[in-house]
């Protein structure tokens, strides 16, 4: 399923916005999977991320905001917000409408090694266009999570890579050598007094 809803509390705050006997609704929801960045990101590199998937569930053409905030807990470092760059105005939808909205992490120099999480939200800018009287937001979130390596490695990629690396250079080198004695080259070594 690509897409999740805000949730019970979420929806129950749709329903809220709603004055009785009318049809309009406002609602939010994003893409169900994490935002994932495969590849361990390197201190002071900027990495673009795959995309936030974001769905006006309403009724009515809706402002949304996205911003970053650790909502689930977890042993992962957090994400300082300034890290990912959001699109910096509200994003517009009509009902039913959805849009890739992209985004960018921005790794500092400083940046400790490890496993980081936070979570991506989207919300709702108090009052729907067009809507009239009082209306309550509703906002959607989805989990972004990435690592970052030792500034400077001397390994260019992380292991198991170096150990297939040493294991072909291995073999090149015992391949060069029995081609050598196959090909009747031969070497001979004295030691005179």
């Amino acid at each position: 399923m690509r897409l999740a809803l805000g949730g019970a509390v979420l929806g129950a705050a749709a329903l809220a916005a709603t004055p009785l006997g009318a049809s309009a609704s406002v609602g939010t929801g994003v893409g169900a999977d994490p935002i994932v960045l495969t590849q361990t990101a390197q201190p002071g590199q900027s990495y673009a991320l795959p995309a936030l998937y974001l769905v006006n569930t309403g009724t009515e053409t809706s402002r949304y905001a996205v911003h970053v905030a650790r909502i689930e807990k977890g042993q992962q470092r957090a994400v300082p917000a300034a890290w990912i760059v959001v699109p910096a105005g509200p994003i517009s939808l009509a009902p039913k409408a959805a849009a890739d909205v992209p985004l960018t992490l921005d790794v500092p120099a400083n940046a400790a090694p490890g496993d980081y999480m936070t979570d991506v939200v989207a919300a709702t800018l108090t009052g729907a266009t067009g809507s009239a009287g009082a209306s309550l937001g509703t906002q959607a979130a989805t989990q972004l999570r990435f690592s970052i390596g030792n500034a400077g490695s001397w390994l260019p990629w992380p292991p198991p890579g170096w150990v297939l690396m040493s294991l072909l250079a291995a073999v090149v080198v015992v391949g060069g050598v029995v081609g050598v004695r196959r090909s009747g080259l031969r070497f001979n070594v004295e030691r005179r007094r």
